[in-house]
């Protein structure tokens, strides 16, 4: 299901014909679709499904979320004006559809607001499980795309914290150049790797939620360091956050991952900055003995530097 993502052009005008115009409304928006697990007549007038009242299951707006929330927002200013207006709604039932159908609908039907890879995450079950799971931690996890910023606190997380966090403790760095300068292309397809290698039947929120932490941890001790007076060692943590982070991960291991709650928090308070402090200095020794004449912020967009000075940091701090 897709949210409304806040102010836009198209939704200041969706706005204006509500306030200006709302008799022609029905005549100038394109409407709302919306996707039903199932849909059946109630016996009220008859078997003439021409008119009457339905019940929906299982509803999810793939196509209009601007349109509705926009509404919603402008009732709040002159409800009398809205209540005016009318809106052509089409309601599909997906029973008996073959299984990619709501994906191709949504697909086919998007054409106010740009529908970007992002949008079809909701469609993926295993998001709304995960999101689940992480509200029996009582976490929030939000992984729709839409206008609020969650507070980065104990108690929310996000999609984007989840899959940078995710991609960069895989074992190959591949991926970790993509998490940093095209993170689009994580989820550019819900059904191919590399987002089938980061989100399948075995994650758990459990999992996720430790990697943000450690992720979190990381970015404190990075924006401190941002303030250093070296260029290089400034550089190096804003541009190559998302290799640090991979590095760490690497020495961290996935056992810490398993311990308990009060053993994982004393993890993370006593040992994990020290070992972000030697990752941080033996990459930039990395750095300075082998491409010290490079630009850091060229040095990290290229995959063989990745590569290149993974084995280097290795070398000065192997894996316990």
């Amino acid at each position: 299901m897709r949210s409304f993502v806040g102010l836009s052009d198209v939704n200041d005008g969706i706005q204006d014909t509500l306030l200006s115009a709302p008799h022609n409304f029905l005549y100038l928006n394109n409407g709302v679709t919306v996707l039903c697990h199932k849909i059946h007549k109630k016996p009220m007038g008859g078997s003439d499904k021409s008119i009457g009242y339905f019940h929906c299951e299982g509803i999810s707006i793939v196509n209009g979320a601007q349109t509705v929330g926009t509404i919603g927002n402008t009732y709040k200013k002159d409800a009398e004006k809205v209540n005016q207006a009318k809106v052509f709604i089409k309601l599909i039932s997906l029973e008996n559809c073959p299984p990619d159908f709501s994906l191709r609908v949504t697909k086919a039907t998007n054409t106010q607001n740009k529908v970007e890879n992002r949008d079809f995450i909701s469609l993926d079950s295993l998001q709304e499980k995960l999101k689940i799971d992480f509200a029996l931690a009582g976490i929030n996890y939000s992984y729709k795309r839409n206008d609020k910023k969650l507070p980065v606190d104990n108690k929310n997380c996000s999609f984007e914290e989840a899959i940078i966090a995710l991609v960069c403790s895989l074992d190959e760095i591949r991926c970790t150049l993509m998490a940093k300068d095209k993170i689009g292309k994580l989820w550019e397809d819900v059904n191919k790797p590399p987002y089938t290698e980061l989100f399948h039947e075995n994650i758990t929120a459990i999992t996720i939620w430790r990697k943000i932490q450690i992720m979190r941890v990381l970015d404190i001790k990075l924006t401190q360091k941002q303030n250093s007076n070296v260029d290089k060692e400034k550089g190096t943590c804003i541009y190559g956050n998302r290799f640090i982070l991979h590095m760490i991960f690497t020495h961290v291991g996935k056992s810490k991952l398993f311990i308990s709650d009060s053993d994982f928090d004393k993890y993370l308070e006593n040992e994990l900055p020290q070992l972000i402090d030697n990752v941080i200095t033996k990459t930039l020794e990395g750095l300075n003995s082998k491409y010290a004449q490079k630009l850091v912020y060229q040095f990290f967009r290229n995959l063989e530097n990745y590569k290149s000075l993974k084995t280097l940091v290795l070398e000065y701090l192997p894996v316990q």
